[in-house]
């Protein structure tokens, strides 16, 4: 059955990556055995009639997004047009529902919220998220590993500095250990600043995720049998990452105890 039409207003008010998903929600709702479409007619998500000069190369590029992912791909089979097909990645892919981001756009996401990142959380976020792009699920996983390490090590250096803790000689510890001391020093914040909800705020963070970020990243960079992750779980890990881990913990690190209290983000 053909789908409705894209209007020319509906095309200019998506940005490629929203018009992507939709393209590929539209595909999806109609796979089936067999299923194939012409790259020349794509009735299921006809340009307009009433179409602007540049909203046909939008939908170009929209296109060719599915195609470079890899969620769909040419398929030639004696005719002239050819056609395209779901690949395997494709028929099992969430990306219609938004599950992928694009990692610059991820970047600008956090900054927006957080401010400027650390150089460090900075590109290693940006790997974890294009290495899970072009599905290198392992490399994904070791990357978000990394930026949870770095944040865990801040936030220690953060206690030395605001809080008045020592170190706990921070470099000859394990990150297992860093992590349980970090709960520990958070916990106690808590109680000492009841007015500053991002410290309890991020202890649940950490109490939750802080292990298992460290478990993924010790699969990925020390392994002793190829286990590949499942896609879903580490998507979901990611969009913690970017929604809750890494702002709550620039939330905290942004404040500085020794003076008057400072709330940014407080709803985080």
């Amino acid at each position: 059955m053909t789908q409705p039409e894209f209007t020319s207003t509906q095309l200019q008010g998506m940005g490629i990556p929203q018009l992507s998903r939709e393209i590929f929600k539209r595909i999806k709702e109609l796979q089936g055995p067999g299923f194939r479409f012409t790259c020349i007619q794509k009735k299921f998500v006809e340009l307009p009639a009433d179409k602007h000069p540049e909203d046909e190369q939008h939908f170009e590029d929209a296109w060719f997004r599915l195609v470079d992912r890899n969620l769909i791909r040419w398929w030639e089979h004696g005719t002239v047009l050819g056609s395209y097909h779901l690949t395997e990645r494709g028929r099992i892919s969430t990306y219609h529902q938004g599950v992928v981001d694009e990692p610059d756009e991820v970047i600008a996401a956090v900054e927006k919220e957080t401010g400027t990142l650390d150089p460090t959380i900075r590109q290693y976020l940006g790997e974890a998220f294009a290495a899970y792009h072009d599905q290198r699920l392992i490399a994904a996983q070791f990357f978000a590993g990394a930026v949870a390490e770095r944040i865990v090590l801040m936030l220690h250096e953060w206690m030395h500095e605001n809080a008045r803790s020592p170190a706990g000689n921070a470099g000859r510890k394990n990150a297992s250990e860093l992590i349980e001391d970090l709960k520990a020093r958070l916990k106690e914040l808590k109680k000492k600043h009841k007015d500053l909800p991002q410290i309890g705020k991020l202890g649940d963070c950490i109490e939750d995720l802080a292990h298992a970020y460290r478990r993924d990243r010790n699969d990925a960079g020390h392994p002793v049998a190829v286990i590949e992750p499942k896609e879903e779980s580490l998507s979901a890990m990611l969009q913690v990452m970017k929604h809750q881990y890494l702002p709550r913990a620039c939330a905290v690190l942004a404040l500085r105890l020794d003076e008057a209290p400072q709330c940014p983000n407080p709803a985080l």
